[in-house]
């Protein structure tokens, strides 16, 4: 009986390499930044969440659908939102009560 030839795989299918400092994007919170590339605002929102423990809602659903492509690694959550205002003019507001963080134009 001959055995059959160990067959490699990867768990890995493809990687996105973030151009700027070339961080990979899908492992970037290892080395404590937040990378997104093209992705709708709606989607970086939901990472920014997770990753500053905030909440987020938007009052206008075409800014929700905006791209954003970034890399945040020491920066505050109003510093990180900022930047993002500067490539669509939005403006945003922290709740105290309600712990949100309001996006509108």
């Amino acid at each position: 009986v001959t055995a059959a030839a160990p067959v490699q795989t990867s768990a890995v299918s493809s990687l996105t390499y973030h151009p700027a400092d070339s961080s990979v994007v899908e492992t970037s919170w290892v080395n404590n930044k937040l990378v997104f590339r093209n992705k709708p605002f709606e989607e970086v929102a939901m990472e920014m969440s997770r990753w500053y423990d905030v909440d987020f809602e938007f009052r206008d659903n075409d800014l929700m659908k905006k791209r954003f492509t970034g890399t945040f690694a020491t920066e505050s959550i109003y510093e990180a939102l900022t930047s993002l205002s500067y490539s669509y003019n939005f403006t945003f507001t922290y709740n105290k009560v309600r712990k949100v963080f309001i996006i509108d134009k």
